[in-house]
């Protein structure tokens, strides 16, 4: 059963850890105003929610509805550590900052305290984004076990002549 089939009756079936989570993501998806950083101008809240099918984060920036499919994030870190934090550096509050990377970009956010941070972080990281594989890192791949072989080609060679 996956957790969004669960009922909330289910929950005292799961263990602590799948209880944390639960309520992490039923939180995610009731919203909060987190202070977004923009490439452009002065960080401002806005509110965020996590969509109910979970593959989606929605916010409002002024009356205009945004969205970044999670599909698309390939990292989530913790921290100020972007160059869009570097403009307005709020040190006191990097325990309470964290940021979503994807396609060459960042969406950086704070919250209003740590255990605010801790729940989205966590609720985030739970959620089973897919990472589909790109061509160049297929080719890579690919490349790769090329090369292998033939390392491994090129001993038995040596041994044999040897």
């Amino acid at each position: 059963m996956s957790r969004t089939d669960r009922m909330p009756s289910d929950l005292s079936r799961t263990g602590p850890v799948e209880r944390d989570i639960e309520q992490a993501i039923t939180a995610l998806k009731k919203g909060a105003y987190l202070l977004k950083y923009g490439r452009r101008g002065k960080p401002k809240f806005c509110p965020f929610r996590l969509s109910n099918d979970e593959s989606v984060l929605i916010w409002f920036s002024g009356k205009e509805e945004k969205h970044l499919k999670l599909s698309h994030v390939s990292r989530i870190i913790t921290g100020q550590r972007t160059p869009i934090f570097q403009r307005y550096p709020r040190l006191e509050k990097e325990y309470q900052s964290f940021s979503l990377i994807y396609n060459d970009r960042s969406l950086d956010l704070i919250c209003k305290d740590k255990d605010e941070a801790d729940v989205w972080f966590s609720g985030l990281k739970s959620i089973d984004i897919p990472q589909p594989s790109s061509k160049i890192e297929n080719r890579v791949k690919e490349i790769v076990q090329i090369t292998f072989a033939f390392i491994v080609h090129m001993k038995v060679l040596l041994k044999m002549s040897g």
